[in-house]
């Protein structure tokens, strides 16, 4: 699309939710134009997205590309859509500008709220889902999912003055920060094997690889750890508890919004794992590889 690389459609797209949150933030006291505002820069995002979704459909990969390097940690940016990555991107741009479409006239029932604490944080949580699925390093990862669950977090406790809602809002933030926990200390491990050395998702594979053979122990444990992560966000039982009265605390747009990415993410970071990362070994068929 007008000569752009498909990284270039990327940045754009999130350079637009940027400054769109930032800009939405300036005009949150003008209640009438800054929903229209924020859709105004959720198309172009979505579209952009759906873009390069549709190029790695027809056959056209992106990456891996290295956006910048971290030296002393041996890592960096890198920015990877592959096939399983452009789905989760095709579902995002659609139900982000579903979403945002609806956010416009429904946000006005709750004509007590600030609007400083809807729509920002609502274009910032689509541009961290985007960046989810398009990282291909583990630190990046789970700075960008960091990320998704502090925007929906504001979303869920957008009704400050409700008791139910701060309550839902505790107990998700409790429940996912245990959950991110979980895959930092999995990942952790990994980094520091033999193997490790790097957040790279190669060089992760490198280090399940070799925990495969030499620490098979630790590896399930690595294993465990990433499962109940994802789970959790997925909201697969027993690990769900907190899913019921979270999203029906937040706004119905933000909600359907969580529903049909946040939530589906717990899925591709399982998929993602156990599927890519995990390599096929006797040992991998325990955990349901065949």
């Amino acid at each position: 699309m007008y000569g752009l690389t498909a990284e270039a459609h990327i940045g754009l797209a999130l350079a637009l939710l940027t400054v769109g949150a930032l800009i939405c933030a300036l005009l949150a006291k003008y209640r009438k134009v800054v929903g229209w505002v924020a859709f105004a820069f959720v198309l172009p995002a979505c579209a952009l997205i759906l873009y390069v979704a549709g190029s790695v459909f027809t056959g056209n990969p992106v990456g891996p590309h290295t956006v910048f390097k971290l030296i002393g940690l041996q890592t960096g940016l890198v920015v990877r859509v592959d096939s399983l990555s452009a789905i989760f991107l095709a579902i995002t741009s659609l139900i982000a500008f579903c979403s945002s479409m609806y956010s416009i006239r429904y946000i006005e029932i709750y004509s007590d709220e600030s609007l400083l604490r809807y729509y920002p944080f609502f274009l910032l949580f689509i541009a961290s889902v985007i960046s989810v699925v398009i990282v291909a390093d583990m630190l990046f990862f789970i700075i960008a999912w960091e990320v998704m669950t502090l925007t929906s977090y504001a979303l869920v406790v957008f009704q400050t003055r409700e008791r139910a809602v701060i309550r839902a809002g505790v107990r998700y933030f409790v429940a996912t920060h245990a959950a991110t926990a979980c895959m930092l200390l999995g990942t952790i491990i990994l980094y520091a094997s033999p193997k490790g050395g790097s957040f790279h998702f190669e060089s992760l594979a490198g280090a399940m690889e070799w925990l495969a053979k030499w620490r098979p122990g630790l590896l399930h444990l690595v294993l465990l750890l990433f499962f109940v992560g994802f789970a959790t966000k997925a909201g697969v039982l027993p690990f769900g508890f907190w899913l019921p009265e979270t999203y029906p605390a937040a706004p119905t747009a933000a909600s359907a919004l969580f529903a049909g990415t946040m939530g589906k993410l717990g899925v591709y970071g399982i998929v993602r794992i156990f599927a890519e990362l995990l390599p096929i070994t006797r040992f991998s068929t325990s955990w349901g590889q065949t």
